[in-house]
Order: structure tokens, then sequence, then C-alpha cells
């Protein structure tokens, strides 16, 4: 009588009288002798072999989620599995992703992107207006105010150059200075108006221009000068206000740099004159500048050919000759006499106070006019 055989390992015998072993199944296995049944794989491993007496674990990157499996299932997009034997597969987290199945660990996000979501499989670039400086970033930091990226995937965002500014987060481009500021930095959040005495008329400046001379500019963030009107100036630049001309000055234009002296003969005896004012009849000024006119020397001295005023210039008695011509502005004062005067001559003219009358010579006669 033979003795009965026990069935090896990775066999199994489930009947009495048997005559032969099995092997057990793919996932399935039997580690010990005279087995009469296998044992299922557990989940986490797998067999795809008959007549196995273990199973295997899943590798790394892959699991295995029901039991009695013959083959394991590789991570999916977007998961992993670091060790073996595992039974479900891992969410890559959030900053991270897995672009291939089977992998056996995520994938940070790379500057400039970001990974909003577990169990992304790819990573998002940055949209204008944002960046990522760093990796495995879930999301993306605006832009801070004077900075700006213009494209995606920004790892840096841009300082706003000279005549520039950014007032707001997340921008994704600059604002030029308008007319009457300016920026003189770089990554500025606000322009400056100009301040007074200067001025700019462009976009994008990163200075104001001083005021010309003869000209001025009252109120900041102007955007042009003004000329000093007549009777005042400037004779410097970025002026904030003209000059006044002083007593015996003056000036006629809009934009003038200086002030002019009142001639010989006219007077100015206020500040900011446009203008200088004649001598009045009697008086005269024979210097330049003058602020008064003086009295004029008298010129009461009977003869017949010197006329009773005098030159506003110079203060000497206004002669009369054969041929001159006197052309008299204003008023004009005749010599007082009681009677014609000795050896008058053609021309002669004076006033008669005895007819009260203004009598002429005409060579022969004096004819009185009325």
């Amino acid at each position: 009588m033979i003795k009965p055989l026990p069935a090896p390992a990775g066999s199994y015998v489930a009947t009495l009288g048997d005559s032969t072993y099995h092997l057990c199944p793919s996932g399935r296995y039997s580690d010990s002798l005279a087995r009469t049944a296998c044992i299922p794989c557990q989940r986490g491993t797998y067999n795809p072999i008959p007549g196995q007496n273990t199973c295997l674990e899943a590798p790394p990157g892959g699991f295995v989620s029901m039991p009695e499996a013959t083959q394991y299932q590789l991570a999916p997009l977007g998961g992993y599995n670091p060790l073996g034997a595992f039974t479900i597969s891992l969410l890559a987290p959030k900053g991270h992703y897995v672009p291939q199945k089977g992998m056996s660990n995520y994938i940070p996000a790379p500057k400039g992107s970001f990974v909003p979501m577990e169990g992304d499989s790819t990573f998002h670039l940055c949209p204008p207006g944002t960046y990522a400086d760093s990796i495995g970033r879930s999301a993306c930091i605006p832009c801070a105010k004077g900075t700006y990226s213009s494209g995606y995937g920004q790892s840096i965002c841009i300082k706003s150059p000279l005549g520039s500014y950014i007032d707001s987060l997340g921008a994704t481009t600059f604002t030029l200075s308008p007319p009457g500021m300016f920026v003189d930095s770089i990554g500025a959040e606000l322009a400056k108006p100009c301040p007074k005495g200067t001025y700019n008329n462009a976009y994008g400046q990163s200075g104001c221009i001083p005021s010309p001379a003869g000209a001025y500019v009252d109120n900041q963030g102007s955007t042009s000068y003004k000329l000093c009107p007549a009777g005042q100036y400037n004779d410097v630049t970025g002026a904030d206000s003209c000059k006044t001309c002083n007593a015996g000055f003056y000036n006629p234009d809009h934009g003038a740099t200086l002030c002019l002296p009142c001639i010989a003969g006219k007077y100015s005896n206020l500040k900011g004159s446009a203008t200088c004012t004649d001598c009045p009849a009697g008086r005269y000024t024979d210097t330049l500048a003058s602020i008064i006119c003086s009295s004029c020397p008298s010129c009461n001295d009977s003869n017949p050919l010197t006329i009773d005023i005098c030159n506003p210039s110079t203060g000497a008695c206004v002669n009369y000759s054969a041929g001159a011509k006197l052309e008299v502005m204003g008023s004009l004062q005749l010599k007082p006499l009681a009677g014609p005067p000795q050896n008058p001559t053609e021309g002669a003219i004076y006033f008669d106070t005895t007819a009260k009358s203004i009598k002429v010579y005409d060579g022969s006669i004096w004819y009185s006019l009325k």
C-alpha cells in the first residue's frame, strides 16, 4: 500500500481519493503542503501565474483595489503610489501634478505656474497680472501696485518705467502720467503734479519744464505757462509769479524779461505801469526813470521869439524861429502882454491882456483872433 502524498506548495487537493494535485489558479496561492484550497491574494497584492506559493505586492506607482487580483493597476493621471502593496491611488496635492500613469510621486508646479486642485495631471500658467515666484504653488499672486505682468507664466512682475505708474493690484500694463503730472522713479503707484513754476504738456513725462523768462506758472499740475502781463516782468526761469515794474519804469508788452526806464520828458509815479506819462505843461524832467516832473523855469523875458512854454525833456524855454513848426500836445500858454512886443517879426503871436484876445503879426499889422 502506497502512502498518500501531500499537495505541494502552490497546489491543492480538494477531494478524497484524488490521484493528483491541482495548481492554485492566478489570483490565489498556497504557501504550505497538503492544502485543500488556495488562499485568495489580498488587496494590494496580485498573482499573475498559476501554482504560486505567494502573491506579489503592487509596485510603487501601482495598486490593487480588489482581492484575488491577477494583475495590478497603474496609478492614473493625477494619482500616485509611493510604496508597494497599495490598495488605492493617492491624489496629487494642490500645487502639484502627475502627468503620467504609474508614477510613484508627484511633481511641483514650476515657477510661473500653479495647480489649484488635487489630482491634477498638469500645471497651469499664471495669467497676465499675476506671478508665481516659487515652485509648488496652488495659486498665483497678483502683481503689487507699481508692478505689472503682461504675459502668461511669469515668475516676477515688472516695475512701471519712468513717466508711468500703476495704482491697482493685478495690473497687466502701466499708465502714462498725464500732462501736468510726472513720475521720476520706477515702480511708482501714483503720478505727482508739476510744482508751481513748472509745467509739462505731454503724456509719460519723468520731469517738468521750468517756465521761461518772461512767464510764470502759479498753479500745481499745469500744462502750460502764462506770459507776464504789461507792467510786470520776469528775468528768471521757473517763476510762480511775475515781478512788478518799479515807479519810473514801464513795460508795454506781455512776456517781458525787464522793464524800461521812462525817457526824459516822461514819468511814472506808480508801480506796475504799462506806459509813461508826459510831463504836463510847465513841468519837465531831463533824466531817465523819473517818478515826478519838476517846474519849468520862468520864460517871461519879453522876448517875442520866446514862447512861454518849456521843453518837457530839458526845461529850456521853447524858441520860435522862422520856418519852424511848433506842435503842441495838450495845453499851450501864450505870453500875456498889455500891448504888442517891440520889434515883432512876421508870425509873432501873443495874448493881449487889454483886448483879451490873441494877436498875430502879419509883418505889417497885428490882427486879433477871437
